[in-house]
């Protein structure tokens, strides 16, 4: 991170106020997903070549998360050029298509799911469900990074507790992959905690939300009950919760959902009358509250202790009108306007029938219909 928080502006990226949404007072250096990558690939480069018999077989243990290194470089490299040139929201999702190709055609395929005691097999198309997850991992970290410390932080967090939640399972080269994930986190947060000093940019956001996507999925690989869904949703529950509500209230308001805005979690933190780093205190206790029960979900196999969990911090949050208030009266009020037009319509439509039924008859049927109306209306008190 020292040499990247260096040659940054020497190369050219760095992170230049404007003074609506980027609102640091100077110039910030943009090499840190670089710096969090090379960390990684240095800690494994030193496991593989000081091989140790004690450690077991570390070097077939690392030769097996080579797709996932693969992936995670180009990974960075995409993040590199956006934050260069900047891309086309089509363009980088075609990107990230094709950056998790190589684990999810090379690496693990997630063969089938349980969620909550349900079983679904894929059948041999495993690896779009691989893909999917992986594509849906990568941006859930990517739109949460607005606050300096914040996407590191959660990143650490989820890191650590996958590490100990593979490790339950006797994956122990996928938690150390999760821990030097962690380590190399740890030691960027030194330089990104409020001010920072060096950005992640987007290249350090996607390496690190593909990185915790494929770790989920090959800690998962050995268990005979499949690809366990919801420890790894609610370890990143709080950017995924973050994510949902931007999409819903930018849905809902007839914005586009890429289309920025300053109404994510930290910022209405920050609205409630908290400075940055409270703020980011608050979320990082809430990720790790999720972790934590993550965590003893696998170590009692019990799905539900981390699904309450997960559905109680996120109900006290709306409840206590600290985030997703507004997007959840937005979504009731839309739900009841909707509810209204339905019950109109069914309301009218016994009447729209009889017209059509009465405009298009057949031609032999309108005497009828003429003495069956004079009928009725002389019922009514008619006399002409």
């Amino acid at each position: 991170t020292w040499a990247a928080r260096r040659w940054a502006p020497v190369i050219g990226f760095v992170d230049r106020p404007d003074a609506t949404r980027k609102l640091h007072g100077r110039e910030v250096p943009l090499l840190g997903g670089a710096a969090v990558l090379g960390g990684i690939l240095l800690t494994i480069l030193a496991a593989y070549l000081f091989n140790r018999p004690q450690l077991g077989e570390p070097r077939q243990a690392i030769s097996e998360l080579v797709p996932i290194l693969i992936s995670a470089v180009a990974f960075c490299v995409l993040g590199l050029i956006d934050d260069r040139v900047g891309m086309r929201a089509r363009t980088k999702f075609l990107g990230q298509i094709l950056c998790s190709l190589p684990f999810a055609l090379l690496g693990a395929q997630v063969e089938s799911i349980e969620l909550l005691g349900n079983h679904l097999s894929f059948e041999g198309w495993g690896w779009v469900f691989t893909l999917f997850w992986l594509v849906a991992c990568s941006n859930v970290v990517n739109l949460i990074d607005g606050m300096d410390g914040l996407a590191s932080s959660i990143g650490m967090i989820a890191a650590l507790s996958l590490s100990a939640a593979t490790f339950l399972t006797g994956r122990l080269e996928v938690a150390l992959l999760g821990l030097v994930l962690a380590g190399s986190l740890a030691g960027f947060l030194a330089h990104n905690w409020p001010p920072a000093k060096i950005f992640l940019g987007d290249a350090g956001s996607l390496t690190i939300s593909f990185l915790l996507g494929a770790i989920a999925i090959q800690g998962a690989m050995k268990q005979t009950t499949g690809f366990t869904l919801a420890v790894p949703l609610v370890i990143i529950s709080v950017p995924v919760f973050d994510t949902l509500m931007a999409i819903l209230r930018r849905k809902l308001s007839g914005r586009g959902i890429g289309e920025a805005d300053r109404c994510h979690i930290h910022h209405r933190l920050q609205d409630r009358g908290l400075n940055r780093r409270q703020a980011l205190i608050v979320i990082v206790s809430l990720s790790s509250a999720m972790a934590a029960s993550a965590v003893a979900a696998v170590y009692f196999d019990h799905d539900w202790i981390a699904i309450c969990s997960c559905v109680a911090i996120c109900c006290g949050l709306i409840a206590g009108r600290v985030f997703g208030h507004y997007e959840t009266r937005l979504f009731f009020g839309h739900l009841h306007e909707m509810t209204g037009l339905v019950l109109d319509t069914s309301r009218q439509l016994p009447t729209r029938l009889l017209a059509a039924r009465v405009k298009y008859v057949d031609r032999q049927e309108h005497g009828n219909l003429w003495d069956d109306a004079c009928e009725r209306v002389a019922k009514m008190g008619a006399t002409q």
